[in-house]
């Protein structure tokens, strides 16, 4: 069976607890990344994730430090466990991503994007068929920018 450090996402994105929220807003569409991993020190603190900082719009980015909106009930699984076991989780906790712990280290974070990549590639492709980092879906911007209209008031 195919394991999680087969298919989770390095080097992992992450901030301190007390950075700003459009700071990790910029960092997250820089990076072109859904969430980030809050860390003191070597300690996993949080989770930041793009819904924390309200979606796609501007309008709705909360003001402040991300430690006031990120979750603190982080749920991390190890390297070695099985992409089924990670699929489980996600759905089971109703979250987009794990942090892949090592022991104590933080090596990688598995996400829904990763699954859906692996699940989407031919059996003997999958490997070949991650899609890279640093290219942005196609349409992703429109659908964004199209969920922060306002509708039109009606005359």
């Amino acid at each position: 069976m195919t394991q999680v450090v087969e298919i989770m996402t390095t080097p992992v994105k992450t901030v301190p607890p007390d950075l700003d929220t459009a700071a990790a807003r910029h960092l997250m569409r820089k990076a072109r990344v859904h969430h980030l991993v809050v860390m003191e020190g070597d300690r996993i603190v949080g989770i930041l994730s793009q819904r924390d900082l309200g979606g796609t719009c501007e309008e709705s980015l909360p003001a402040g430090r991300i430690d006031a909106v990120m979750r603190t009930d982080v749920v991390a699984i190890p390297p070695g466990a099985t992409v089924r076991a990670a699929a489980a989780m996600l759905r089971g906790y109703d979250i987009g991503c794990l942090p892949v712990v090592d022991g104590k280290t933080l090596v990688g974070i598995l996400t829904t994007s990763d699954l859906l990549d692996w699940i989407s590639a031919a059996p003997g492709r999958r490997a070949a068929a991650r899609r890279p980092r640093g290219r942005a879906r196609r349409g992703a911007g429109a659908r964004g920018r199209a969920a922060c209209r306002r509708p039109a008031a009606r005359r």
